[in-house]
């Protein structure tokens, strides 16, 4: 009795190359769609609802937004960190990337145990509107004619506690140290009424972001969605089974991952399949 053997064929090198490459293509597609989708959340907290980029934070990840204009929420209520300073964000317009913040340190209590001046990233933002500068001076030496708008606050490394408000920028003088805070503009003349302050700077002044966002709003139009390339340093469009890097997403491209191009002129059109595999046009 001959003994029969099963005849195998070797695999076609292509078809296992298919094999070999298809779950890296798989994985590299599924990062790409996480990304996607996770940069469709919003920030919302408090009052400060439906926030994209070129702001991050919460829910939006870092590569949502564009570097130093993370939003943080404590209690309902939304924060943005610069080198120096903590600021609560009052509101955001999205549209023209105004924000109204004012100063944490400044929220409940005039006194102070560090003196920081109010600056601004100058890569990120400039003033929006018409401010005014108030300099609150902070351990000055007693004078021998009250001032109206003068306070008391106890001071580390010296024993005078009077303090006071002026409006513009100046410099200590005979105090021990001072801190310059911007308000929103208004017709103070002299500043006579101290126990209003914390109301002035509690209502904000309004800061600009600089971030140019027309590319944002062209990855929009093409049903993409914002974000940060940190391999480049530059925005990035992040669209459904497309590769990061691009400006816009391929309008042509379906979820399904086909893509209809177009072909030299005369020989209709070809499509491209998920599986890397092109359908010429029959002649």
């Amino acid at each position: 009795m001959k003994s029969q053997f099963l005849s195998t064929k070797p695999l076609p090198i292509s078809f296992c190359l298919i094999l070999f490459l298809l779950p890296l293509i798989t994985s590299v597609s599924g990062d790409e769609n996480e990304h996607y989708k996770i940069c469709g959340n919003l920030f919302n907290c408090g009052n400060i609802t439906g926030i994209d980029y070129p702001f991050w934070g919460n829910n939006r990840p870092l590569e949502c937004g564009y570097p130093g204009l993370k939003l943080e929420c404590e209690k309902d209520t939304t924060i943005i960190e610069t080198k120096t300073l903590k600021y609560r964000v009052l509101d955001i317009n999205q549209d023209t990337q105004v924000l109204r913040i004012t100063r944490m340190d400044l929220s409940s209590n005039i006194c102070q145990s560090k003196f920081v001046n109010t600056t601004l990233d100058s890569e990120l933002f400039e003033y929006a509107s018409a401010y005014t500068n108030l300099t609150i001076l902070y351990g000055c030496s007693p004078v021998i004619l009250p001032v109206p708008n003068q306070f008391d606050c106890p001071v580390k490394g010296t024993i005078d506690r009077i303090g006071y408000v002026v409006v513009g920028t100046q410099i200590p003088g005979m105090c021990h140290a001072s801190i310059v805070v911007p308000v929103t503009y208004k017709n103070f003349g002299s500043f006579q009424d101290v126990s209003k302050l914390l109301d002035y700077v509690g209502e904000g002044f309004e800061v600009q972001c600089k971030v140019d966002i027309s590319a944002c709003h062209a990855c929009k139009n093409s049903r993409g969605r914002c974000g940060y390339d940190f391999a480049s340093n530059q925005f990035t469009c992040l669209c459904p089974n497309q590769s990061p890097g691009s400006t816009i997403c391929n309008s042509s491209r379906s979820s399904a991952g086909i893509t209809t191009q177009q072909s030299p002129a005369g020989m209709g059109s070809s499509e491209s399949s998920g599986s890397g595999m092109f359908v010429l046009p029959l002649h």
